[in-house]
């Protein structure tokens, strides 16, 4: 939550299973950030970063060739057809404050790039 924070605004919450939920926003622009395999909401293995938007004019086919051309983040159609944009981050075994950083660096550089080519 505190590396989050210093990437924009960010709040701890919980999922429907109890788990560990943060909701935040880098550059305007809103994401969700998923634990996985967790033991009583602590010592959760992975995350998932996720961000969407309510836009249904992106083809599946554009959709295909931004995850061929992108080695991070991967991208989908949800059921009605709005563009989601997922990150996942494996946790086991521990890792650094500084991987975990770039690691927030890394996703605004996948939603930034994303919004500029779909959105914008």
């Amino acid at each position: 939550l505190e590396i989050a924070k210093g990437f924009g605004s960010a709040n701890l919450e919980s999922d429907s299973s109890g788990d560990p939920k943060i909701r935040g926003r880098i550059d305007g622009i809103s994401y969700s950030i998923y634990f996985y395999g967790c033991t009583k909401a602590k010592n959760c293995d992975s995350i998932q970063f996720a961000t969407s938007w309510r836009i249904s004019e992106i083809s599946l086919k554009k959709i295909n060739e931004w995850n061929r051309r992108k080695r991070f983040g991967k991208a989908y159609l949800d059921e009605e057809g709005d563009p989601v944009v997922l990150m996942d981050k494996n946790l086991d075994y521990g890792v650094s404050r500084t991987n975990l950083d770039d690691s927030f660096d890394w996703w605004q550089s996948i939603m930034k790039s994303f919004e500029k080519e779909f959105i914008d």
